[in-house]
């Protein structure tokens, strides 16, 4: 079991490094992308910055509230270091350092399988192996998401935007 005081820190890390990441983003983008002439080629990437920045800025102020009310816990209610607790904290660690790292080797298999079978072949099968690592089994929501989520995003993006969606030197459906 987490004890409050360790939601918060986590809260207040993760707030703080989004800050840092999102300030890096904002000067990059504001020094290396040109202007344009009205919206140009620098408004989403740094409006999506900013949006960032403000967003961690929001998190790193509430773990902060949050730490400021919090009672000390009492010495004699801390878990034994080797207790059930802790047991349990480190099983559900080492699960989700499983899911990450799956959820990260599909989305590289994904720009292997992009290159060689295109975007639409290689988005199915990511959708549902993604669905699948966070335990969705019904197939008709397998089925719909994965069709959906691919046919959807070419159709928006390819179609009606225009942009670029990669086919395949393997396959090339679209």
């Amino acid at each position: 079991m987490e004890t409050p005081g360790h939601s918060n820190r986590r809260d207040l890390a993760t707030g703080a490094s989004l800050f840092v990441l999102s300030v890096v983003w904002v000067v990059i983008v504001y020094v290396t992308v040109p202007t344009g002439s009205g919206v140009g080629p620098r408004a989403f990437p740094l409006v999506l910055g900013l949006v960032l920045m403000a967003l961690s800025a929001i998190l790193v102020g509430a773990s902060l509230g949050n730490r400021r009310r919090e009672a000390e816990p009492v010495p004699a209610a801390r878990a034994d270091a080797n207790g059930p607790e802790r047991k349990a904290a480190r099983t559900a660690l080492r699960l989700r350092l499983q899911v990450l790292v799956t959820v990260c080797a599909t989305i590289a298999i994904y720009g292997y399988l992009m290159q060689k079978l295109g975007f639409v072949v290689a988005t199915f099968p990511t959708v549902v192996t993604l669905l699948l690592i966070l335990k969705e089994r019904r197939i008709l929501v397998l089925l719909g998401m994965g069709l959906g989520i691919t046919f959807g995003c070419w159709l928006v993006f390819g179609k009606v935007l225009g942009a670029y969606m990669p086919g395949g030197t393997w396959i090339s459906l679209f």
